[in-house]
């Protein structure tokens, strides 16, 4: 997000790859204007919330949803994500809970 954030404009048209992308991921790259994006594991919502949008989407392995690191549960931005429908709504909701994890 800070780098997306920081790049603006210039981020518009380029392409990103991750190891591992879910909806979180892909609502960036939306409010970024990227024009494609690669994982080697991407989740369905991202998936549709990319497609979409327009954005060429590719990956290795397609999963249900983004688990969290223990594999107990879903991951936390993926979970805060999943009920939300609209990129913007979403975007805002994954800045307040970024902002708010960043240490004061």
């Amino acid at each position: 997000m800070e780098a997306l954030d920081q790049l603006g404009d210039a981020a518009r048209g380029a392409s990103l790859a991750d190891r591992i992308a879910g909806k979180a991921v892909a609502v960036l790259a939306c409010q970024a204007g990227l024009s494609a994006l690669h994982a080697v594991c991407l989740s369905v919502a991202a998936r549709e919330v990319l497609e979409s949008e327009g954005i060429l989407v590719t990956w290795d392995e397609l999963v249900p949803a983004i688990r969290n690191r223990n594999g107990t549960g879903l991951c936390p931005l993926e979970q805060l994500l999943l009920p939300i429908a609209d990129v913007g709504e979403a975007a805002a909701a994954l800045r307040q809970r970024l902002r708010a994890a960043l240490p004061t």
